[in-house]
């Protein structure tokens, strides 16, 4: 199969796709638990956003394996893809007790849902940390209007372009870059 195959076009199709996946081990006979966690906000088709969580193989083994994607929400995409395709391998192997996977399926599903970096408090879950936990970077709030206007702006905006651009140009690329990646605490 190619690698298209595994992808899927949205959160609602990887989450689906996931969950089969997870009874076709169950009904090949591999032992599976499995656990949701709601997060009680919805996606823009208007479903649940769960992080979804299956232990494959015993929990009693003293080999374990942690797997987990989507950390950055968009990127769940291709982390899914990866977990898909690892899970169908599984299918067509022995069962197994001597160890266990524990798969976590997008640990940001708001992110993946609405195609962001970020969950649904703009925190980027692998770059914010701050020693205090607390704040956020120098600069964070020169572009915070510009990261997170009011508004969606139009696809093909000129005022959102120019937005962007005089702030590279006050700022500088490297400290704009620097100031959205490293996240925040505060917003």
């Amino acid at each position: 199969m190619s690698a298209k195959y595994w992808f899927s076009g949205s959160y609602q199709e990887a989450r689906k796709r996931f969950l089969d996946s997870i009874e076709e081990l169950r009904k090949k006979g591999f032992e599976v638990l499995q656990e949701q966690l709601p997060l009680n906000l919805k996606g823009p088709q208007d479903e649940d956003l769960i992080i979804d969580l299956a232990v494959v193989g015993s929990l009693e083994s003293e080999n374990l394996l942690l797997y987990s994607s989507g950390i950055h929400g968009v990127e769940g995409f291709a982390g899914s893809a990866i977990q898909l395709s690892v899970l169908n391998e599984i299918k067509n192997q022995p069962t197994f007790s001597d160890y266990c996977i524990v798969f976590i399926h997008i640990i940001n599903p708001y992110g993946m849902a609405w195609h962001r970096r970020v969950n649904e408090n703009n925190v980027d879950l692998n770059r914010n940390f701050l020693i205090k936990h607390e704040g956020e970077p120098e600069g964070y709030k020169l572009i915070d209007k510009f990261l997170n206007p009011n508004t969606t702006p139009l696809k093909f905006d000129p005022f959102f372009l120019i937005q962007g651009l005089t702030l590279l140009i006050k700022y500088g690329f490297t400290n704009v870059k620097q100031w959205f990646a490293q996240g925040q605490y505060t917003r």
